[in-house]
This record gives C-alpha cells, structure tokens and sequence, in this order.
C-alpha cells in the first residue's frame, strides 16, 4: 500500500464497486501509514487462550509482522473472535 501505486489504483476501483465513497479511503498519492490500523484477526480464540494455543511458528511470524508494521508507522492490534457452532437445517 505504501510503495504500490498501481496497488492503490487498483484497491480503488475495488472499492468503488462497494461503494463509491469508499474509493477515497484509499488516496492514491501521499500514503500516510499513521492514518491506518492494521488489526489481526484471529478466529476461534478467547484472549485467555491466544498466547498459550497459537502455534509456535504462527507466533514468531506474527510478532515479525507485528513489528515491521509499526516500523513503517502503522497503527496495529490483535483481535480475537470466537467461532459458532453452524446451524445444520
């Protein structure tokens, strides 16, 4: 998003089709990282649970990406939901 104009371009059209408003949440020139939360969203865990169950490497990974993001200015955070049961009819 940061060094990808062609990217953006592109994220634009997409979110046009959403919405036409949507279109400027995405500008085209002067990306500012500190205008934008990136949140990681991990399924199927309580808050309790999360540092205990995610697998080992899956924690090394996110930690590094983590980091690198608020390297480059990025606001970040961690969300967990839980799943539910699908209703079978």
């Amino acid at each position: 998003m940061l060094g990808d104009k062609a990217f953006r371009k592109k994220a634009r059209k997409v979110l046009r089709g959403v919405n036409p408003a949507a279109r400027d949440l995405v500008p085209l020139d002067a990306v500012k990282s500190a205008d934008y939360e990136i949140v990681f969203l991990i399924l199927g865990e309580g808050n309790a649970t999360l540092k205990q169950n995610l697998p080992f490497f899956s924690k090394v990974n996110l930690s590094k990406a983590f980091e690198n993001l608020i390297q480059r200015g990025f606001r970040v955070s961690i969300a967990v939901a839980p799943t539910t049961r699908r209703l079978t009819p």
